[in-house]
C-alpha cells in the first residue's frame, strides 16, 4: 500500500480500541475459561467432558488467530509515522495473547505426560485415550497456528522498533517468551507422538478398527 493511502492513527482508534478492549480480551477470557474447565474435567477423569472443552478452546484459539490476522492487517493500513504509537496501543493485547499460547502448550505437555503415567497406573480404556489426545493434538495444531500469526504479527512490530532504544527491553522479553513457546510445543509434540505410537503398539486391531 502506498504511504499516500495510508490512514493516521486517529482514523483506526475506533477499530483499534474494539481489538484491544473488547474482542481480544473477551476471547482470551473465554481460552482461560476452557483451560479451568479442562483441568477440573481432566482431574476428574471425565473424558467426555475433557474432548468438548478442548473443542471449545480450539475454536475460541481459531477466532483469536483471526483477529490477530486482523490486527496485522489493520497496521498495514497506518502510517509509518503512526506504527510506534499503534505498537505501544496493541502491546498488551500481544503480550496476553503470547501468554495465554504458552500456557496452553504447557497443558498439553503436562496433560500428556499425565495421560501416560495414569494409563500405566488405571489401564485407561484405549478409546478415551486416543480420544483425548486426538483432542490435544487438534488443539495443539490450532495453537501452534495461532502462535504462528503472533509472531508474524510480533515481528512486523519488532522491525519498527529496532530503531527505537526505548523498546528494546520489551521486544527482548517478547523474544524470550517465544523460545519458550516453541520449547514447550516442541515438547508437546513429541509426547503426542509418542503416546499415539505406545497405544498403536499396545492395541494397533482397537485403533484401527471403528
Amino acid at each position: 500500500m502506498e504511504e499516500t493511502d495510508k490512514l493516521p492513527l486517529k482514523r483506526v482508534e475506533l477499530s483499534l480500541s474494539k481489538f484491544n478492549e473488547v474482542a481480544i480480551p473477551h476471547h482470551l477470557d473465554l481460552l482461560r475459561q476452557h483451560r479451568t474447565n479442562i483441568l477440573k474435567y481432566s482431574e476428574n477423569g471425565d473424558y467426555a467432558r475433557v474432548r468438548s472443552e478442548q473443542t471449545h478452546a480450539r475454536r475460541v484459539s481459531s477466532q483469536l488467530r483471526t483477529l490477530m490476522a486482523e490486527l496485522e492487517s489493520l497496521r498495514r493500513r497506518v502510517r509509518d509515522e503512526d506504527l510506534q504509537r499503534f505498537d505501544r496501543i496493541t502491546q498488551c493485547a500481544r503480550d496476553d495473547t503470547l501468554r495465554a499460547i504458552v500456557d496452553y502448550l504447557g497443558i498439553i505437555e503436562s496433560s500428556c505426560k499425565a495421560i501416560v503415567d495414569e494409563s500405566k497406573a488405571h489401564e485407561l480404556s484405549i478409546r478415551e485415550r486416543e480420544a483425548v489426545l486426538k483432542g490435544w493434538s487438534e488443539l495443539q495444531q490450532e495453537v501452534r497456528a495461532l502462535h504462528d500469526v503472533w509472531q508474524h504479527v510480533h515481528a512486523c512490530a519488532s522491525e519498527q522498533a529496532t530503531h527505537v532504544s526505548e523498546t528494546a527491553a520489551s521486544v527482548e522479553t517478547a523474544a524470550v517468551n517465544v523460545d519458550e513457546g516453541r520449547k514447550n510445543l516442541a515438547l508437546a509434540e513429541k509426547y503426542v507422538t509418542d503416546l499415539f505410537i505406545d497405544l498403536f503398539c499396545r492395541n494397533p486391531v482397537d485403533i484401527c478398527v471403528r
